[in-house]
């Protein structure tokens, strides 16, 4: 009788102990999802920011980058994001204060590892310029890397891979017309050196865009004029080969000199790339795709979606780990502006658009979008309401769907523009934008808490019965077995 008398104790004694135990790992000071309070990253008051860029490494660091007036010239700044303490104070990577430099590029490493790139003005033209951020040392000193001996840069691009290697295209002014030029850098060795990625020679190329893969194999697309029409132009890089030969990625040129926009594209760690684009076909702009496998090529372009009431500008498209891709845009019907989006899922094909937007009387503008490896998305855009330009946002969760889009910046005092965003692997996002504070721009910053793609049971939401039997079970096992001995 003593004996049970004990055991009963001791199961009261274990019962309460490990339910309290389990009340206060709930309760802990876990990071609660969802987007943190914007903060200012940049408190320099001499000049007003711009475009700021911004991109995360594979442990949930992020960087970002813009150019900014001293009242003399412009220079370039960065900040860097450290997970688990978050921003930390704007440097500059680049204080040539005899020339102007502008619109920096930014590319990250799965190691945290940065290089930056930007266009930088010598008195007579623009030349580009870079400097690298080495993760636990900092960033080193900016380097001269393209001498533009003939006109104006239009603004460079920079992709890089998993392991450092990277790469830079722009158009450049070269024997009579815009061509577009690469170059390369390799860990341990620097820029390679320029080498012309188009040789068309048909008229301009212009608005070049560039995406890596995970083995450092590139792919570029552009807008190629032939005087007339327009149409969209691509080549690929492969490791040890160079570029090979242009091919034109669209099913056909379009009767008019500007049916094309801006192309984007996006790359998988294998090298499948999806390229989007909007194309006028004399009525309405629309949202266009190809998508290029890895060992096969391009495929056939195709229209994201058969709606021809309304009219699309501004696409942009990220990809997965498996492939699968999401497009976003702006669009209008006509009587309403608002972002839409439409997901590409590998065997299927192009899905149903849908508008990710609430506002439906405001103007939504420069969407932007990143997934994580499992294909979740943010996308983040600054829209109009008729008074001031605010920043807003949507998820797209797998097998969920689009949440309600949300306004993630809280000063609504002045106008908020040109967000950027950028997802680490497990869905954390990083947002940046440039906004007016009455006087001059200032860069502003907020960070997405990604719930737990597995969490474990709320035990704080169980009642407290449940949670008892859930912890008594082990020691009941054991009673019971002793018991029977």
């Amino acid at each position: 009788m003593a004996r049970t008398a004990i055991w009963s104790l001791g199961i009261l004694s274990s019962l309460v102990l490990t339910s309290f135990t389990l009340l206060t790992l709930s309760s802990s000071a876990d990071p609660i999802p969802g987007w943190e309070i914007p903060v200012l990253i940049e408190t320099d008051d001499s000049g007003t920011a711009y475009l700021p860029q911004v991109a995360a490494d594979g442990a949930g660091n992020a960087i970002a980058v813009w150019y900014q007036s001293d009242g003399t010239t412009y220079n370039i700044w960065a900040n860097q994001y450290v997970n688990g303490y978050g921003w930390l104070t704007a440097e500059l990577i680049e204080s040539n204060d005899t020339v102007s430099a502008y619109q920096p590029q930014l590319a990250m490493d799965g190691m945290g590892n940065a290089l930056a790139i930007w266009p930088q003005y010598d008195g007579a033209f623009l030349n580009l310029s870079s400097n690298r951020f080495e993760a636990g040392s900092g960033w080193g000193t900016a380097d001269l890397i393209v001498l533009n001996d003939y006109g104006a840069y239009p603004r460079p691009r920079l992709a890089m891979d998993d392991s450092g290697i990277a790469m830079a295209v722009w158009s450049q002014y070269s024997s009579m017309q815009f061509s577009i030029f690469s170059d390369r850098y390799a860990v341990g060795a620097g820029w390679g050196g320029i080498e012309l990625v188009e040789t068309v020679n048909l008229g301009n190329a212009i608005a070049p865009q560039l995406a890596l893969d995970g083995g450092g194999n590139a792919v570029a697309v552009w807008m190629q004029e032939n005087g007339t029409k327009s149409s969209i132009w691509a080549n690929r890089y492969a490791v040890g080969a160079g570029w090979g030969i242009a091919e034109m990625i669209t099913a056909n040129e379009s009767a008019y000199s500007t049916g094309y926009s801006s192309p984007q594209l996006a790359a998988d760690a294998l090298g499948n790339v999806i390229a989007v684009w909007t194309q006028y076909d004399g009525i309405h702009s629309d949202i266009w795709a190809n998508r290029y496998v890895a060992g096969s090529g391009w495929g056939v372009a195709e229209k994201v979606g058969a709606d021809d009431s309304v009219s699309a500008s501004s696409p942009q498209v990220a990809i997965d780990a498996a492939g699968n891709a999401v497009a976003t845009w702006s669009e209008y019907d006509g009587t309403q502006f608002n972002t839409s989006s439409s997901r590409y899922t590998i065997n299927v094909g192009w899905g149903t658009p849908q508008l990710i937007g609430t506002i439906y009387s405001a103007i939504p503008t420069s969407p932007h979008v990143a997934v994580d490896v499992l294909g979740n998305a943010v996308t983040i855009w600054s829209q109009y309401d008729w008074t001031r330009w605010t920043i807003w946002t949507n998820r797209y969760v797998v097998d969920a769907g689009w949440g309600i889009a949300g306004m993630i910046e809280t000063n609504n005092s002045e106008n908020a523009t040109s967000p950027q965003i950028a997802v680490d692997p497990t869905g954390n996002a990083y947002a940046v934008w440039e906004q007016y504070d009455g006087v001059r721009e200032n860069i502003w910053a907020a960070h997405y808490i990604a719930p737990d793609p597995t969490p474990i049971p709320e035990f704080s939401s169980m009642p407290l019965v449940a949670i008892t039997f859930l912890a008594a079970i082990p020691t009941i096992g054991r009673l019971r077995q002793r018991k029977s001995e």
